[in-house]
């Protein structure tokens, strides 16, 4: 733990590579992550999905992605809400598709967390609410890689 420590405090970007298609790690992010991230809170962070190819239900990646950033990103409060009954399907079930709704909040982080407060702040914790931006990719068929390429704040 050393080493990513002593390469975070001079990057400027944390990109999280999560692996999505292991079903037992999947749905939370790895607590020396997580303290890594509160230690240093101030830095961008950025969430890439790794293997959404593997992924048969999509709506399982927008559930992920909702676990994963504690409904926030950039900021902004994500909230999915059912798409209206008119969308329904000929069966009475609803479609897919969701809408999001975005309620802006503030970005309110302390800095120089002491390692207890660091283990107090990350327990239970699954997620990290800071992420600027969320990525989906698989490395493998390439879907998604340009995208992060391209990315420019």
């Amino acid at each position: 733990m050393v080493d990513p420590e002593k390469a975070l405090i001079k990057a400027d970007v944390l990109l999280v590579l999560h692996d999505i298609g292991s079903k037992w790690t999947r749905g939370s992010l790895n607590p020396a992550l997580l303290r890594l991230l509160h230690l240093y809170p101030k830095k961008e962070s950025i969430l890439v999905l790794n293997k959404i190819d593997i992924v048969k239900e999509k709506r399982l990646l927008l559930k992920l992605t909702s676990q994963l950033t504690e409904n926030m990103i950039d900021g902004q409060a994500i909230i999915t809400t059912p798409t209206p009954s008119k969308l329904r399907s000929p069966v009475n079930k609803p479609l897919t598709n969701s809408r999001a709704v975005v309620t802006p909040t503030v970005r309110n982080l302390p800095e120089n967390l002491t390692e207890k407060q660091v283990g107090e702040a990350i327990e239970g914790k699954i997620g990290w609410p800071h992420f600027k931006r969320v990525f989906m990719i698989s490395a493998l068929d390439g879907d998604g890689v340009s995208d992060i390429m391209v990315y420019k704040d």
